[in-house]
């Protein structure tokens, strides 16, 4: 175990934070190697009644695995063991989702997780872990087949199907934090060569981006399950919008063209449809941007929209983007239905399953401290304006 101080010299090397607006800087650091490591923290943070947070890939938008008092850091627990024959990968708590991808990528493998490669396996598990193989595959905490987790009395518990069955339940959707510091899990994964990744952009004025976005909400949860599309709508100035639908497939070409047609005929795009088929990591490499962790300022809401908007609720979601100035917010809708839809509501405590149309995420980020008060209020108005539209809310 690493127990740094803000005077240590690598201090600063596990500081950053995703959003700079959130990051904190805690009395004491304490980078988990082992499972008796973060039993030994659990144990010493509550004997002396210490606020503390757990900290796996920092992309808590909010800062909840931030602290002054402590950090218990597990990206020590940086093991991946691969077991091909049987479909498994153990995976310590503290790896990112790209460390994950190039493991199981070397032995022709797969896991449907999201694309932000710095992400933390723990905390994008836990919250359900939606991603471009969402709806061929499903969510990332349908993979889980067993998870360690410290409890509160810093006692190892493996939860699974048929041992300590409730808490396996609430690890799969649960939420991260919420039930003790998980320190490893083994996920079911499965065979994948290529996928095949697409894009194209159109520049609209409202009425005919709310045409699009009609025709896109009717058909992106109910394509094929073997495509998984985003919708990205953002302000370009002058009152026009621009719209770009991306996407990845584990379909045929032929099938991936023709259910795009309807899109790209509805309205001409800015930029053609691109279709590329890629092996499976350079897909992920595809959208995943730096591969290095980010530290940006930026803000992000989230809505789930249950029931398809109506025609009015649409003009108005396209009419509160296009006030904001050009590049100050962009919509990010992921598409839901296929695979994520086949389990129960109640299967795991993730509910947001069969019906459940797409979540709309609202983000923006900037480059001068200055600005963000601007940034924060754009954020504001777009929820005042959206989420009365929408049927579910995110924090």
């Amino acid at each position: 175990m690493l127990l740094l101080r803000p005077s240590d010299p690598r201090y600063a090397e596990f500081l950053a934070a995703a959003s700079k607006r959130k990051q904190l800087s805690p009395a004491l650091r304490a980078v988990c190697n082992t499972e008796r490591a973060v039993a030994v923290m659990v144990d010493w943070v509550r004997s002396n009644g210490l606020n503390f947070a757990v900290r796996c890939g920092g992309h808590s938008y909010e800062g909840l695995s931030q602290s002054t008092d402590v950090a218990i850091d597990v990206r020590g627990l940086n093991r991946i063991v691969v077991d091909k024959a049987a479909g498994l990968v153990t995976v310590g708590a503290g790896v990112s989702l790209f460390q994950l991808y190039q493991a199981l990528a070397a032995q022709g493998l797969a896991l449907a997780a999201g694309s932000c490669p710095t992400v933390g396996i723990s905390g994008h598990l836990a919250g359900g872990g939606h991603g471009l193989l969402a709806r061929s595959h499903g969510l990332t905490c349908d993979s889980l087949q067993q998870a360690t987790i410290i409890d509160a009395q810093a006692q190892a518990l493996h939860a699974g199907a048929n041992s300590e069955p409730d808490l396996y339940w609430a690890c799969r959707g649960g939420g991260g934090g919420s039930f003790g510091v998980a320190t490893e899990f083994t996920l079911s994964v499965f065979p994948l060569k290529t996928a095949r990744v697409f894009g194209v952009s159109w520049k609209l004025s409202k009425s005919r981006a709310a045409q699009l976005f009609a025709a896109w909400q009717a058909w992106a949860p109910n394509a094929p399950g073997t495509i998984t599309s985003i919708m990205k709508v953002g302000p370009t100035g002058g009152g026009m919008i621009t719209m770009r639908c991306i996407g990845q497939s584990v379909g045929t070409e032929s099938e991936l063209r023709s259910q795009l047609r309807p899109l790209t005929t509805l309205q001409a795009p800015s930029s053609a449809l691109t279709v590329r088929s890629l092996g499976f990591l350079d897909a992920v490499k595809h959208f995943a941007g730096p591969l290095e962790y980010e530290s940006i300022l930026m803000k992000a809401k989230s809505d789930y929209v249950l029931t398809p908007l109506s025609p009015a609720a649409i003009a108005d979601l396209m009419a509160a983007v296009a006030q904001v100035p050009a590049g100050g917010i962009v919509l990010l809708c992921d598409s839901y239905g296929g695979k994520i839809a086949d389990l129960a509501a109640d299967a795991t405590a993730f509910p947001r399953r069969a019906g459940t149309q797409y979540c709309i995420q609202y983000f923006s980020s900037w480059i001068c401290a200055g600005d963000t008060a601007v940034h924060l209020a754009q954020v504001a108005k777009s929820m005042r304006r959206c989420g009365p539209i929408c049927r579910a809310r995110l924090t």
